[in-house]
């Protein structure tokens, strides 16, 4: 796991939520917010922003503030959906008073780098019935041959042939033609084989 991010924001009796600390921690493949305030007055709540690079804010969830009050109160958020081709992203929170004026928070940055080994996901949706989404990572360039194969092994289609960067990936492949069945994803990495089941329903 990576190490959290924190920032400290002074105390000042001039704005209406005095925030003491915002987190920022990975778990996995979330990463898992965490921020403090040490009073409050008339606050809504604050939405969570988040960005990657080059990307513009949205909010991916809220949380319910508590008003008025002069006691610290914590507030914690899981970030579950995390873009999966993304090695940075930003977070801030917009704090809101009951009157919807807003205010925005510093950000706080999680760096999730490259991956540390390569890897094929399994496919989703699993069942599948028009499309289904193929995610890989490699932790350097490399050739990579990902291929779908039917039962009695025979191919499909062919998802990715040829040298792909150091990174996380994903493909989609349509369906929607093929016979209901089980079928096989298998990626192949030089010597190193990878394989992943995948079921289409109608």
């Amino acid at each position: 796991d990576l190490p959290s991010f924190r920032l400290l924001v002074g105390p000042s009796s001039a704005i209406p939520v005095e925030l003491a600390s915002f987190d920022a921690t990975t778990k996995g493949t979330e990463v898992r917010l965490s921020w403090q305030t040490a009073s409050e007055t008339n606050n809504a709540g604050f939405a969570i922003e988040r960005t990657t690079q080059g990307g513009t804010w949205s909010q991916i969830g809220f949380r319910e503030g508590a008003g008025t009050t002069s006691e610290a109160q914590t507030y914690r958020f899981t970030d579950a959906d995390v873009p999966f081709e993304a090695e940075q992203v930003r977070y801030r929170l917009r704090q809101t008073d009951l009157d919807g004026s807003t205010t925005l928070s510093d950000e706080v940055t999680v760096e999730l780098g490259a991956p540390s080994k390569a890897r094929l996901h399994a496919p989703f949706p699993n069942p599948a019935t028009q499309r289904a989404t193929v995610r890989y990572e490699v932790p350097h360039q490399t050739t990579v041959n990902i291929t779908v194969y039917d039962v009695l092994g025979r191919r499909v289609e062919t998802v990715v042939d040829g040298p792909v960067p150091a990174g996380r990936a994903q493909e989609t492949v349509q369906t929607a033609q093929w016979a209901p069945g089980t079928y096989f994803v298998r990626m192949q990495l030089g010597d190193t084989v990878h394989t992943e089941r995948l079921s289409v329903v109608r």
